[in-house]
């Protein structure tokens, strides 16, 4: 499903990119995306998730789930979409073929240790009760549904943001401003709407902590697949790290 990478030329690009970093993203043979193109694509996905997070925030009951089902379909489909309709491109499983899933487990089993240890330094500060009161409306404070709800974040959403976040957007973002920047816009955009949810539950120097470590979170992963041409490398990574945030999470709530 995902476009892989492929080595272009010794030539530096328009924007200065070092040569070690000339990557573009493609499908089989088809071109990388146009500038212009890519530039609509990232106006057009960049603010979905973060609209999301706020409809299910500000609007209360069914208004708010409808809407922020509706961001989650448009930040999930029109990357298929777009890499149907305008790219005209073929959709691959984006297979593993210059390894990485090795530093993929190292890099998620480092992010969730220093998670743990900033989790035990932060513990006293942290207050459970406006968590709690978040999620009760969802259910998640029945263990098995918080079970059943990691099981699918770990497991399919996180594929689905390696899928949005790794290979359209920093593809995307690659095509106009090259790879170093194109790390940095992945990783905001990544960041904005995690820092949105924390907000509501945690003291603000928490939140920016977090969204800090997610930045850079993402950062890496965002490297990995320009490094790798994979989603899967990342994928592992953020998996791993995910298991440690939703077992703190458990601790949080149960513990």
């Amino acid at each position: 499903m995902m476009p892989q990478l492929a080595v272009v030329g010794r030539t530096p690009d328009r924007v200065g990119v070092p040569r070690a970093l000339l990557w573009r993203a493609v499908s089989d043979d088809q071109p990388a995306p146009d500038p212009r193109r890519a530039l609509l694509a990232l106006l057009l996905i960049a603010p979905a998730p973060s609209a999301g997070v706020l409809a299910g925030l500000v609007s209360e009951g069914a208004l708010g789930a409808v809407l922020w089902a509706v961001c989650k379909v448009w930040l999930f489909g029109l990357p298929v979409v777009w890499l149907l309709l305008v790219d005209r491109q073929k959709l691959s499983w984006s297979p593993v073929r210059k390894g990485g899933l090795g530093l993929g487990a190292a890099s998620g089993l480092a992010i969730a240790a220093l998670i743990g240890g900033v989790y035990w330094l932060a513990k006293g500060a942290i207050d459970p009760q406006p968590m709690r009161e978040a999620l009760e409306p969802t259910g998640l404070l029945s263990p098995a549904v918080y079970v059943g709800g990691a099981v699918y974040w770990i497991f399919v959403n996180s594929v689905l943001e390696e899928y949005v976040y790794r290979w359209f957007v920093y593809s995307r973002a690659r095509a106009l401003m090259g790879a170093r920047a194109a790390v940095a816009v992945a990783a905001l955009v990544f960041t904005a709407h995690h820092s949105l949810a924390l907000a509501s539950f945690f003291d603000w120097w928490i939140t920016a902590l977090a969204s800090l470590g997610i930045f850079v979170g993402g950062a890496i992963w965002s490297w990995m697949y320009e490094r790798y041409g994979t989603v899967w490398v990342p994928w592992l990574s953020h998996a791993i790290v995910d298991v440690a945030v939703f077992g703190l999470g458990g601790l949080i709530l149960f513990g």
